[in-house]
């Protein structure tokens, strides 16, 4: 096992990129990393979005069924590559959309759906955080570095906002940006996303001709952090 850290984007299940999650794969096949962190947006959870579509798209049954499956299945597919790795799964704005709506629609069920949304992000051998502004901290070649889905979408904000070693997801964008502080570098990794670009749901912020996002995922090791694209979008 190798004194590193991979950090998967945002998958947004049901709408993951299958030849994108195979490269994940080969990679955790090959470096066997101390940590593997999925970042937030595990889901997508279109069914409770703000954005009007036709709901005979797909049904909110159908959307939980099929992404909860594929979230199962790629965790253990990676518990099986690399039985090793201290494994995290974090929660990105996605994933919070089900308890926003409920909040504002019907709060006094807060407590009933909790329970089965918590169990759609536990998984065997793979530690959870339980909300969106929950950070994960991690030592790594004696290094401490702080990993959350993020909330900024300029390069270095997080960086210049924080002072201290960054991994986060949520642009659907991956970039390294590095910055001197007392005698030393801090640095901020973006991770990128790895959901389909070219399913409906990625349609919503801007046109599909247009969107420059980068396929691929985040590695911080001896060498420090690092962006690796995957060349397709």
């Amino acid at each position: 096992m190798s004194e590193s850290a991979i950090f998967i984007g945002d998958t947004q299940f049901p709408w993951v990129n299958p030849r994108s999650l195979n490269a994940v794969y080969e990679i955790i096949s090959t470096i066997k990393p101390k940590y593997i962190i999925q970042i937030g947006d595990l889901y997508d959870f279109l069914s409770f979005s703000p954005f009007p579509f036709k709901r005979s798209y797909i049904t909110p049954n159908d959307e939980l069924n099929n992404g909860m499956a594929m979230a199962v299945k790629m965790w253990d597919m990676v518990r099986y590559l690399a039985p090793d790795s201290e494994c995290w799964q974090l929660r990105g704005n996605h994933d919070e959309r089900p308890m926003k709506r409920i909040l504002k629609r019907a709060p006094e069920y807060e407590q009933w759906v909790s329970v089965g949304l918590n169990n759609m992000f536990n998984f065997p051998g793979v530690f959870t955080k339980s909300e969106q502004r929950d950070e994960l901290i991690i030592q790594l070649n004696n290094i401490e570095i702080m990993c959350f889905h993020g909330w900024a979408l300029k390069q270095g904000q997080h960086l210049a906002e924080l002072k201290r070693n960054i991994v986060f997801g949520h642009t659907h964008y991956g970039w390294t940006h590095h910055l001197g502080q007392n005698d030393t570098t801090i640095s901020e990794l973006n991770c990128g996303y790895i959901a389909n670009r070219h399913a409906f749901p990625m349609s919503f912020t801007r046109l599909r001709s247009t969107q420059k996002w980068t396929q691929g995922l985040g590695l911080w090791d001896q060498h420090g952090p690092r962006f690796i694209p995957f060349g397709w979008t």
